[in-house]
């Protein structure tokens, strides 16, 4: 519901209080002026306009009917299936406001917006105490991104591998910060990082045997089974992980399940003949350009071996000691064959077949 710009900011703020004590207190310290004003479109409606360092301005909805936008914003959306609804970036809220209306019963919402400025001015426009009241909705506006991680896997994650999610992106905001809101795109549950140690790959939700990283999944791939659905994941990375597992048949089994049909799925390990790897006690398998063979029926043994899945090599990357870069192709491979110290690193990039 949106009203004219009086006392409606007071009332939003005492209902804000009682329910985001923390969040409130930052808005009565913030300094307004910083960038983010109300202008008035042509279906009279409220616009917000963010000023950038550069001089550009960036118009936040349409200058000319922004709810309708919204409505066209929604209209995208299944809204059959239970699951967690995500909503990076705000603006002034009016598909928030336009989703409400269309969900029934309202399921987990999650709203990120990290411009202080830009949700004080929706205070200023739109009544919120109904949506301030609602359990089933939390605000994260400007916190920092580790802090919106950490809250989302202790009280929300296993929700959302339960029943799904959905992301809601509000361009504008998205573009003004893409690398924050990037990050945390990763909950769209699309992208996989496994082994990801401290630093998961960016938009990628992280797998770690480790409970003490940070991970979003905490998953021994030796022995248990990924947390997805089967089918789910559209994209797969591990980097210097696998070559510690020693059931590797069962960990890439499980990438398999996982993902969908074409799926893209990258690999980064250690060399078998190198130095380091073969001296390493931690390093429990070998991985060379005839790995992957044994994974995409190549030989025709599979059943042999237990492997019910089948991968497709499109490419492999070497990564070669300096002695050996810039060798001819043909002796570069024969060094490979026959010498310790060649390549340090291999890289494989496959496709999921289903």
């Amino acid at each position: 519901m949106r009203i004219e710009p009086k006392d409606v900011l007071c009332q939003n703020l005492a209902v804000l209080t009682a329910n985001y004590p923390k969040l409130a207190e930052k808005l009565n310290i913030a300094q307004d002026g910083e960038g983010a004003t109300l202008v008035k479109t042509d279906s009279g409606d409220y616009t917000c306009v963010v000023d950038l360092p550069e001089g550009k301005k960036v118009f936040l909805h349409s200058r000319r009917n922004p709810q309708n936008e919204a409505v066209r914003l929604i209209d995208k959306f299944d809204f059959l299936a239970t699951r967690v609804w995500i909503l990076l970036g705000l603006g002034l809220g009016y598909h928030l406001f336009e989703l409400i209306k269309r969900v029934d019963p309202l399921p987990q919402m999650l709203v990120i917006e990290k411009n202080i400025d830009v949700f004080k001015r929706s205070l200023t426009v739109f009544d919120w105490q109904g949506i301030l009241k609602r359990k089933e909705i939390e605000l994260f506006i400007g916190e920092e991104k580790e802090e919106i991680e950490r809250r989302i896997r202790e009280k929300y994650f296993s929700r959302m591998l339960e029943v799904g999610t959905q992301v809601i992106k509000h361009e504008p905001s998205v573009k003004l910060l893409p690398h924050y809101y990037l990050i945390l795109s990763k909950y769209e549950m699309r992208r996989v990082d496994i082994g990801c140690g401290y630093n998961p790959k960016d938009g990628y939700i992280g797998v770690d045997k480790s409970s003490n990283v940070g991970a979003d999944v905490v998953c021994d791939l030796e022995h248990e089974e990924l947390p997805f659905k089967d089918s789910t994941i559209e994209e797969v990375y591990s980097y210097q992980c696998l070559e510690h597992i020693g059931n590797l048949t069962h960990a890439l089994r499980e990438i398999h399940r996982i993902c969908k049909p074409g799926a893209k799925v990258h690999i980064s390990t250690p060399y078998a003949t190198d130095i380091l790897h073969i001296s390493n006690p931690h390093h429990v398998t070998n991985f060379t350009e005839h790995t992957f063979d044994f994974y995409t029926g190549k030989y025709g043994q599979e059943s042999d071996y237990g492997i019910d899945f089948r991968f497709k090599v499109l490419d492999m990357g070497f990564y070669y000691h300096k002695e050996f870069e810039n060798k001819p192709p043909e002796e570069q491979k024969w060094a490979r064959e026959h010498l310790l110290n060649v390549v340090w690193k291999i890289d494989y990039n496959l496709e999921v077949v289903k």
